[in-house]
């Protein structure tokens, strides 16, 4: 007992405590999250909930809770943009999910990621400062977005779907943000770089600024990775944007030039983690991958790929992984010993690209009317939990279940990577998955 309390004061991570509690807990989880979206099918079925003669069928109202609970948030030919407007029931099932979606994740990533690390926070801790962040980051945004004129409901679905990285809106598209507009850049993406980080990084970053604790490794390589994937993605995107020319005065070049930096910044964001269907100019247009360059399309394949952060509520394969996976092939040609967390990283990132290759050809199958290149978008864009796609998804019957399915396998592996990873792996420094 008194080795543990000097160990938590000077800062130094703990023996992981009660790793079964922590599993039996994240199951029961689980089990509440199938539930939420049964739950959210059946809510959104219901007549009245739509406008009349557009209600939900059956593969529609599961593909909408999923997309929602999954923090996806897809644009679909009928979706939460056809809500009934004397209706308010489809909206606030779509914040409930997006709410019950975002808490899954952190806390049964936070179990997960601290028992992995370590960490001196017990259970208790991991669910209150779930709870406590996903407040404060609604609070928060929704304070900045109805001074700048939001209304208060859609503030609050606004700043919620933001920190879960859920691109789903139902404020309708002409209010959809402009991408390069203060409310994108200064609220929106913001908060969803915030939840990409994870909680065990937003845990110990509250501590270490009360002077609780140093940093860990982990959050410390985190912090960096977002920071530099950030810019190297911008990097990219602005080498696609970069305006063409001639242009007849020095204005025009400084407003295009000014336009291909803002956007290649909150693209940058936008694509790994929110997948909100921002205009490229403001207007009613959800037109967000359209308004980008074909080579510009592809780059946002990649960024979808590569995700946020573990533990945190956006997809991917994330920064971490990728982190790993560069050190462990560093250390093997250098001839040092390799890290079990890089095998499970190498075998996460297998499994990934397995079930992006699968999910194509399936869809080939059930949908080979579409183009290639755009079911090579959606089937990452589905399986990275992001929620971009050319146009709405139109998608029905077989291939509706199959892109839901997709969805779950990618919110749920990135966990089940984590509690491995937890379980077996006694020198964790980075998280994976």
């Amino acid at each position: 007992m008194a080795s543990d309390a000097r160990a938590r004061h000077q800062g130094e991570p703990l023996p992981l405590a009660e790793p079964s509690r922590g599993g039996a807990i994240s199951l029961g989880l689980l089990g509440v999250y199938l539930l939420l979206i049964f739950l959210g099918m059946m809510a959104l079925h219901r007549p009245g909930v739509m406008v009349s003669g557009e209600e939900l069928t059956w593969d529609r109202a599961l593909f909408l809770s999923v997309d929602c609970a999954t923090l996806g948030g897809f644009q679909v030919s009928i979706g939460i943009n056809d809500f009934n407007p004397d209706n308010g029931q489809g909206a606030a099932v779509v914040l409930l999910l997006t709410l019950g979606g975002s808490l899954f994740v952190l806390v049964v990533g936070g179990l997960a990621g601290v028992r992995a690390l370590r960490l001196p926070y017990s259970d208790l801790q991991v669910v209150t400062a779930a709870l406590t962040a996903e407040l404060l980051a609604i609070l928060a945004g929704a304070a900045a977005l109805v001074t700048g004129g939001a209304p208060g409901f859609d503030a609050v679905q606004q700043s919620a779907a933001a920190f879960g990285n859920s691109g789903a809106l139902t404020c309708g598209p002409r209010l959809v943000p402009a991408l390069t507009s203060g409310h994108a850049q200064g609220v929106l993406l913001p908060l969803a770089i915030f939840g990409g980080l994870g909680l065990p990084v937003l845990m110990e970053l509250y501590d270490a600024a009360f002077g609780r604790r140093r940093l860990s490794t982990h959050s410390r390589v985190t912090l960096g990775l977002t920071a530099l994937t950030y810019l190297l993605s911008m990097g990219l995107l602005l080498i696609c944007l970069r305006p063409q020319g001639p242009f007849t005065t020095p204005t025009e070049a400084h407003a295009a030039w000014r336009w291909a930096v803002g956007a290649s910044s909150g693209a940058a964001v936008n694509a790994r983690t929110a997948g909100f269907p921002f205009t490229p100019g403001g207007g009613a247009r959800v037109d967000f991958v359209n308004s980008f360059p074909r080579v510009a399309q592809w780059v946002l394949v990649l960024l979808m790929t590569v995700g946020a952060s573990s533990a945190g509520t956006a997809g991917g394969l994330k920064t971490n992984t990728l982190y790993h996976l560069f050190t462990g092939t560093a250390d093997a040609l250098r001839g040092r010993r390799v890290s079990r967390a890089f095998g499970i990283a190498a075998v996460w990132v297998g499994g990934y690209m397995a079930i992006a290759v699968i999910g194509f050809l399936l869809l080939t199958y059930t949908d080979s009317q579409l183009p290639a290149d755009r079911l090579i978008f959606l089937v990452v864009s589905a399986l990275s939990n992001v929620g971009l796609a050319h146009d709405p998804v139109s998608i029905v019957g077989p291939g509706l279940f199959l892109l839901a399915g997709i969805m779950l396998l990618g919110r749920l592996a990135p966990l089940a990577v984590l509690w491995w990873l937890a379980r077996t792996t006694s020198d964790v420094d980075v998280l994976v998955g």
